[in-house]
């Protein structure tokens, strides 16, 4: 498995990951369920750590890929600028929920608290996330850039005939 390979794989981690368990945070909030909010926080946290090697592995991963016939160096680029913060914001989330674990377990008061900024964080970080992930896309995918791929020679063959 080469680098892009791994980055690509390890990337929709974080992206489902974190929409998952900012939903998952949501319903625990929404029914008060202390199992649900437990489950959704270590979720978040296990998310949180697997984004880093799909973060690390982005810079090796653009090695390869930076001279291939559709790929977009700008959108490498945007996609690199994107993902720091997008990483960021999940790591701060994933903090967020280890206080909320900790607090809410010892029973404080401020357990509550630290969970409704969690569910904040992991709401931005899923937005984040998506759209660095939309980056990526664009990376080699000429109609997220709102180009025509190139015809086929068989399709160019086809227009030709008619």
């Amino acid at each position: 498995m080469n680098p892009a390979q791994l980055h690509l794989w390890l990337n929709h981690i974080p992206v489902l990951g974190t929409i998952f368990a900012a939903l998952l945070l949501l319903v625990a909030v929404a029914r008060k369920s202390q199992e649900i909010e437990r489950a959704a926080l270590v979720t978040l946290v296990i998310v949180a750590v697997l984004a880093i090697p799909a973060y690390l592995s982005g810079e090796p991963a653009e090695e390869l890929v930076h001279s291939l016939p559709g790929v977009s160096t700008d959108a490498v680029e945007e996609h690199e600028e994107s993902a720091l913060p997008s990483l960021l914001a999940l790591e701060a989330a994933a903090v967020a929920a280890l206080a909320g674990l900790f607090l809410g377990r010892r029973g404080d008061q401020r357990a509550r608290r630290i969970v409704t900024l969690t569910l904040l964080l992991a709401i931005v970080s899923s937005g984040l996330m998506i759209w660095t992930a939309h980056l990526g896309g664009r990376i080699h995918h000429q109609e997220l850039r709102g180009e025509a791929p190139p015809a086929s020679p068989q399709a160019e063959e086809e227009h030709e005939r008619e």
